[in-house]
């Protein structure tokens, strides 16, 4: 028959991988156009034997089914056994990563909801390459608006990864992502689905104790910066069972989102709750930085701001510092990020020396430096 006559059955078996047929009762030879059209497609024409029955080939092919079926359930069981350990026994996130790698012989990655990489195991030499691929930006965040869940391959890439949510409840937690080298299959997306469920777990623990922790550590950093936290000596004491130096030159950086992430009567304004997420991934954006960049740096979250205080490099190129941090935190703009000013004090060489009121100062002067610089260049901008 014409093509156009064939293309509604082209559709219909758009996703057969291939077609048995037993010559003698309905069909005594196989049509030569038809053999010739398989053959361009690369697409199994397979003749069965007279001896051989259908329900033969169906009960063969069944079997192969269910036992893959049960292989598949046989894994996911041994993935969920040995991630629970892993938690049980007193890991975190990172071990929990570090296994799962193991596990799949891949590259896994655990990322908040905007795509900001919380930690990775596996392929270093993999994740290198990855770093200048297209599914990271300049900043290294995982693209998480432009990736779906399950299995994909781009243009350019060796092999393939797979991306799974870490949901608990209604709250996001992030995404797990595998890269191999390999195409990973259906049973390694499943494999992520169980132990995203771990992964969630362990989030949820490591919260739990960081909530904690930043309370305290906020309240103090919110006693110095309002000079309620005792003499310079007190203060730089207490800091430092806190991991954070206050001993050496430091500068106060004060990070606000801008008024379009709450302004409610705008297009996308938000109020309330609806905010509380998007203040929770700006602060977690700042921490992750900051850990990276100056772990010695002191850094808290109030309300609609981060404040941190850091170190001054010993060239005094605070501002360029200052600036390839708030890049590392924008990243392209991507994953549900909010625009944000920010704004630097004047440095404190010594906060022992400078008096208990430097560092109040010095928050004044960066918060001054955020409303000055919006006024004047409007949102997104870098004060000083």
């Amino acid at each position: 028959p014409p093509r156009s006559t064939l293309f509604p059955y082209t559709t219909l078996f758009r996703s057969v991988a291939a077609i048995a047929v037993k010559l003698g009762r309905y069909l005594d030879e196989l049509p030569e156009a038809m053999l010739a059209r398989a053959d361009a497609l690369g697409f199994p024409v397979v003749q069965l034997p007279e001896h051989v029955a259908f329900d033969d080939v169906l009960n063969q092919v069944l079997t192969d089914v269910l036992n893959q079926h049960a292989a598949m359930l046989a894994r996911s069981e041994e993935v969920h056994r040995a991630l629970v350990q892993a938690v049980l026994a007193g890991g975190g996130v990172a071990e929990v990563c570090a296994e799962l790698a193991r596990l799949l012989d891949a590259l896994v990655l655990v990322t908040s909801p905007d795509g900001r990489v919380l930690t990775q195991a596996g392929d270093e030499k993999l994740a290198e390459k990855l770093a200048s691929g297209p599914c990271f930006d300049s900043s290294g965040r995982f693209r998480t608006e432009w990736e779906v869940r399950g299995v994909t391959s781009h243009e350019g890439m060796d092999g393939s990864h797979a991306i799974v949510p870490v949901v608990a409840g209604s709250h996001d937690h992030g995404r797990l992502v595998a890269f191999a080298r390999r195409r990973l299959l259906d049973s390694d997306v499943h494999v992520l689905e169980v132990a995203s469920t771990v992964v969630a777990l362990a989030i949820t623990k490591a919260r739990a104790v960081a909530a904690v922790e930043e309370k305290y550590s906020g309240d103090f950093l919110r006693d110095i910066l309002s000079g309620r936290a005792g003499s310079p000596a007190d203060v730089v004491a207490h800091a430092s069972s806190l991991g954070w130096d206050l001993e050496r030159p430091v500068a106060v950086v004060v990070a606000e989102l801008d008024p379009v992430a709450s302004d409610t009567s705008g297009p996308h304004g938000l109020e309330g709750l609806a905010l509380r997420p998007v203040r929770e991934r700006f602060a977690a954006a700042w921490r992750a930085v900051l850990s990276a960049r100056d772990p010695r740096a002191a850094v808290g979250s109030f309300n609609k701001e981060v404040v941190a205080i850091i170190g001054v490099p010993r060239n005094g190129a605070l501002q360029r510092v200052v600036r390839d941090m708030v890049a590392a935190v924008a990243g392209d703009g991507g994953g549900g990020r909010q625009p944000f000013s920010t704004g630097v004090s004047r440095v404190v060489t010594s906060v022992i020396n400078s008096g208990p009121e430097a560092l109040p100062n010095a928050y004044e002067q960066a918060r001054t430096a955020v409303r000055v610089g919006r006024h004047l260049h409007g949102t997104g901008t870098l004060a000083h």
